[in-house]
């Protein structure tokens, strides 16, 4: 994520806006996730990468990978649309599941909101595979 990228690496937003040559309501829009990695020009994202000391595909990866939350299980938290998405493998199985919207409640909290959402849907996926054997048994 950009904005915990620029945190790591002490730079302000104006800062950032300012090395670029791009506008600060640009940019803190872009940062704060308002605006999506995939809607803007690649222009922008070339004036941040470098800004940044990053190369565009360096800088697209941070801005659209949220984080992978550290468990047993690797879940990557994806930005797409405005939204969260997360994507992990279950038993040799991939998955991609809505989270929520972005909004300020959610991006602080998207963690522990992404974990339980993961857990409780593989949890549903077992009962249902629990169920299917007793009634193939049946």
């Amino acid at each position: 994520m950009l904005k915990q990228y620029l945190a790591e690496h002490n730079i302000s937003i104006y800062r950032l806006a300012k090395t670029a040559g791009t506008s600060y309501s640009a940019t803190n829009d872009f940062v704060n996730l308002k605006t999506d990695v995939d809607s803007v020009s690649v222009g922008f994202l070339k004036k941040l990468a470098s800004a940044c000391g990053l190369s565009l595909d360096e800088m697209y990866a941070v801005c659209s990978d949220k984080f992978i939350i550290n468990r047993k299980l690797p879940v990557r938290i994806r930005i797409q649309d405005g939204k969260y998405f997360a994507e992990y493998a279950h038993n040799g199985e991939t998955y991609r599941c809505y989270v929520s919207k972005i909004t300020k409640s959610t991006t602080k909290d998207i963690k522990p909101i992404t974990e339980m959402m993961v857990d409780q849907q593989i949890h549903e996926r077992e009962e249902r595979k629990k169920a299917d054997a007793l009634l193939s048994h049946a």
